[in-house]
């Protein structure tokens, strides 16, 4: 059985999905996509394990002498929501396989339990939806669940705007939102810089539904300036070069995918500057790849 799902970038509000800052703040949403860059998961007999997602899926059903065999595009640590896509295909193909149905609620309700307990530390769920869905998502976060809507007829135009780059440093995403989680707790400053997050959020939601592509990316820039003061390890030099110089040679916007770091950025820019911006970039030293919009959630062949 091979189980295939899609990567994602997140446009704003990353973060928010993380317990309790979910609930603490109020109206909190996260807003991502999904990329036409998968991952692929195959149920292979083995008498080992060769990887710590394999062991907690094979405790989690039971199984004895059955390992992942994992494909993947770009390494780990690129901040594009790997281990996630990795964790709920795995599930899903975990359920397939014994003849069960399961929600997707319940699915990410056990995924974020089993990620915690691999990670050691507390896990947000926005990850998982791009996955299992596909295509351009609010994910809005209610007491118990998640209310999660897929925004229409944007995938054509978006999927001509981005690019994502190589930092060049792989990052750890729960390291870092762990601590800002904590500081959220402890001092005003990281709240209040969130709320101003998950104000940013709201505006590109509305930006989506009205289509104003223009805004959108810098929007996504401003969310940017607010997320690297949340934490001095978020920002690095890579990803500043990446983003002024992009925003210089004609981009709308970017930021870092995921927690930062490391990792990909995502460049905003307009479509006939897309090819240029690739160049420059590449010609600065950079790996840099036009994505797509994938309309289409794991899949079970």
């Amino acid at each position: 059985m091979r189980i295939s799902a899609p990567l994602r970038v997140d446009l704003s509000g990353g973060t928010l999905d993380i317990w309790p800052l979910r609930s603490i703040i109020e109206d909190a949403k996260t807003i991502n996509c999904a990329i036409n860059v998968k991952i692929t998961v195959e149920f292979v007999n083995s008498s080992t394990i060769s990887s710590r997602i394999g062991t907690v899926i094979a405790e989690y059903f039971k199984w004895k002498n059955i390992d992942l065999k994992i494909y993947s595009p770009f390494s780990s640590g690129g901040g594009l929501g790997g281990s996630s896509a990795i964790l709920v295909s795995a599930l899903k193909g975990g359920f397939f396989s014994e003849g069960k149905e399961i929600s997707d609620q319940h699915l990410v309700n056990i995924a974020k339990d089993l990620e915690a307990k691999l990670l050691k530390l507390p896990t947000g769920v926005q990850d998982y939806y791009p996955a299992l869905k596909g295509g351009v998502l609010k994910i809005e976060y209610l007491p118990g669940q998640e209310n999660v809507t897929r925004f229409e007829d944007v995938s054509y135009d978006l999927s001509k705007m981005m690019v994502i780059v190589d930092s060049g440093l792989s990052h750890f995403s729960a390291k870092e939102n762990w601590q800002i989680v904590k500081d959220a707790l402890d001092e005003g400053r990281t709240l209040c810089l969130l709320k101003k997050i998950r104000d940013v959020t709201l505006r590109v939601e509305e930006t989506l539904y009205g289509k104003d592509f223009d805004k959108l990316g810098k929007l996504i820039l401003e969310e940017w300036n607010y997320r690297k003061q949340l934490h001095s390890g978020i920002s690095t030099p890579n990803i500043e070069k990446i983003i002024n110089l992009s925003v210089e040679e004609g981009a709308l916007g970017g930021k870092v995918c995921g927690a930062g770091g490391g990792g990909y950025v995502l460049i905003v820019v307009y479509p006939e500057l897309r090819d240029h911006i690739v160049q420059v970039l590449q010609n600065a030293g950079f790996n840099a790849y036009k994505i797509a919009v994938e309309e289409n959630g794991i899949r079970i062949n």
